[in-house]
């Protein structure tokens, strides 16, 4: 439960003076129009002991931009995974969106965060549909540029929630640099970027370049790790690979770079210089892992964006990219800030 007096965003003593039980007439609070979709988002039990910081009001209007691939996914229900040559009966099919910037943008959405969406669908019908949907949640979509058939993915999820992915990249590997060159100065009013790699690597260098130019802030997912490219590494502020994509690369990364491990089940790993932190999961009963990294990333962005410390990060992103593993579908089961907020200061 949240304290008396502490924000109920980040946490923080916020010194507001009407939950400090005093006089109110000057305290900032009174004199600041909190946004409503902030406040809609925090839990009702806290609203009449604390307020929101006059920091967390400010930050909210930082704006995330996610660039990575949008697809629809074909989720195949299985008792376990056919081996070669295995034909198996499936007990059920189900069609979600997905891709890896699709989850992020919904999750970053959300929770709150003022969220574009930079990428590629078809010009189909499920590209019309993905773009209402993001529509229908408040992803800005004029980043979002349509060509060819849309991407998809054919998912299997086994009776232990764990998957596998065959992926078909469409549209997503048309976004292109002129896309980039035509659109500059619209994605350079965004503050944080969240990449991931089912899209063209070398554009997703150019686009570091450009940014790294303007001082933003950049968090790289490097997957599909096929597409991970090392040129990479000199722009990013966080990379925040799984255990396999980790060791994979912990050759390549510098004490400087800061990684954040993702290790599913086993929690996640904070690696800087001589500093490495390790924050336990939080324990739920697993339906379906797909697009739990995809959350986690999210949650971390938004963590870092209300300036949490690396721990309270870690443990925010934790228990986001748990809730989201509760539900069938990549962004089905993704916490809204409410309820993200509910078990935080649980």
């Amino acid at each position: 439960m949240i304290e008396k007096g502490k924000c109920p965003i980040c946490g923080k003593t916020n010194q507001c003076a009407i939950t400090l039980g005093e006089e109110p007439s000057t305290c900032w609070c009174m004199t600041t129009k909190i946004p409503k979709n902030l406040l809609s988002n925090i839990p009702d039990e806290y609203r009449n002991i604390s307020c929101v910081c006059r920091e967390c009001v400010k930050n909210y209007d930082k704006r995330v931009c996610v660039v990575g691939s949008l697809n629809v996914d074909h989720i195949l229900d299985v008792e376990c995974f056919p081996r070669p040559g295995e034909t198996i009966k499936a007990k059920s099919l189900n069609t979600f969106f997905g891709g890896k910037g699709g989850n992020q943008a919904t999750a970053c959405a959300k929770l709150g965060l003022s969220t574009s969406m930079l990428g590629t669908v078809g010009a189909d019908s499920h590209g019309k549909r993905y773009i209402d949907h993001f529509k229908s949640i408040g992803v800005q979509t004029e980043l979002i540029n349509k060509s060819n058939i849309s991407g998809q993915a054919f998912i299997q999820v086994d009776q232990n929630g764990e998957n596998n992915i065959v992926t078909i990249g469409g549209a997503n590997y048309d976004l292109s640099k002129k896309w980039i060159d035509d659109h500059l100065e619209e994605i350079l009013e965004h503050d944080v970027f969240l990449f991931s790699l089912e899209i063209p690597p070398k554009v997703v260098i150019y686009l570091m370049e450009q940014l790294e130019k303007h001082h933003k802030l950049i968090i790289l997912d490097p997957a599909p790790f096929a597409n991970f490219n090392a040129k990479m590494l000199d722009f990013v502020d966080y990379i925040t690979p799984n255990q396999t994509e980790y060791d994979s690369i912990k050759s390549l990364l510098s004490p400087n770079h800061h990684v954040i491990v993702k290790r599913g089940e086993k929690g996640s790993k904070y690696i800087h210089k001589e500093i490495s932190i390790n924050i336990p999961p939080y324990p739920v009963n697993v339906v379906d892992t797909v697009g739990a990294g995809d959350t986690f990333n999210a949650a971390f962005c938004f963590a870092l964006i209300f300036n949490y410390t690396i721990e309270e990060a870690l443990m925010t992103a934790n228990i986001a990219g748990a809730i989201a593993t509760t539900q069938s579908g990549a962004q089905t089961g993704m916490p809204t800030l409410r309820e993200l907020l509910k078990i935080r200061f649980k």
